[in-house]
Order: C-alpha cells, then structure tokens, then sequence
C-alpha cells in the first residue's frame, strides 16, 4: 500500500542550514566552496548574514561616508558643485541601509543618495559609490544636460527610476580641468627601430 505522503514534493535541498553559530556558518561556508549549496541556498545564506550584520555594516559605511565627506577629494569637489547648483547634499541625506537586492546604491532627487551598506566592500568602493550616485544627482539637477546628445548617452539606475538623457561629462574639460593633462601625460613614445 503506497503511502500517501510519498505523493507530496520533498522539500528542495539547498545545501543551506540555518544558524548564526561558529560551526555553522563554516559549515554554510565549505558547502559553498565545495560546490554542494545551490544558487537559491547561497542567496538564503548571503540574505541570513545581510541581516545578522545589518547594524553593524551599517554603522561602518556611516563612519566611512562621514570620514569621505569631510576628507576625500572627489566626494568634496562633487559636493560643492552640488552646492552652486543649488542643492544640499551631506549626511543627512545620504543614507546606508540593507539592502535586498545587489547593489551598490541609488538616488531620488527629493529624498537623496541610499547607500547599501551590505553591499559596500571597502571604503573605497563607499567612495566610487557616493560619487556615481552623486553625478547622477548633479546630472538631474543641470537642466541643460537633459537630451543634449540623445538615448546613446541614457542611462537607467539599477533602482528602477529613469533617468534624464546626459551628456558624457567626463569628456568635457569645464567638468574635469585635469582630465586633458592627465592624457597628455600618459601617451607613449613611438618605439625606436
């Protein structure tokens, strides 16, 4: 007599055990390195360490973004700029948060930049980051950099939103001054025959 149950789908396997111990995050760990988790047991175990870590990456990109505002010459530039354009840009509105999906962060001009603070490798990853995310927020807020060269130069965030067409600002010297310099300084010599 076949058993009822026997019918039912068995639960899939994942490879992926549920804990916060020592033993068994490692154990989470080898079956990742020794190819026995499958993609949906590695998401469940990256998204159980997302928020078992939450406050504490959290509190690292904060430092970290504080720490760039203040110091890193590129986030200090970027955020002058958007300082004469009009804008107030600064740790009040630039926000690290978990995030679910992969990736770095995003913006909306009303509401500012979102870090995701679980995605964030290092500070200088934080710092590539915050400044992607704010030339796109000087890019919406220059009204003559919408629709100058047309789609080839779009580009839509991973967040959903669209975004106005710009044009390619790092081609431009008025942007960038050292820009033109730096690529006189790197041509090559002709070789001698």
């Amino acid at each position: 007599m076949s058993d009822s149950n026997s019918s039912a789908t068995p639960a899939k396997d994942t490879g992926y055990t549920p804990g916060d111990d020592f033993s068994t995050q490692w154990r989470n760990i080898f079956s990742i390195l020794t190819g026995r988790m499958t993609p949906e047991g590695q998401e469940q175990f990256r998204l159980a360490k997302d928020i078992r870590n939450e406050a504490a990456d959290c509190k690292r990109c904060e430092d970290q973004r504080d720490y760039l505002l203040q110091f890193s010459p590129t986030v200090k530039y970027l955020s002058d700029n958007i300082r004469q354009l009009g804008g107030d840009l600064g740790s009040h509105n630039i926000h690290c948060r978990r995030c679910t999906q992969r990736k770095a962060g995003g913006f909306d001009p009303e509401f500012g930049i979102q870090i995701c603070a679980n995605e964030m490798r290092d500070q200088g990853h934080l710092e590539d980051t915050m400044a992607h995310e704010m030339l796109a927020l000087r890019s919406a807020q220059v009204p003559s950099a919408a629709s100058v060269d047309g789609p080839e130069n779009s580009f839509e965030e991973d967040n959903g939103n669209s975004r106005n067409s710009t044009r390619n600002v790092f081609e431009e010297e008025q942007y960038f001054p050292f820009a033109q310099d730096r690529s006189a300084k790197t041509k090559r010599r002709p070789k001698k025959s």
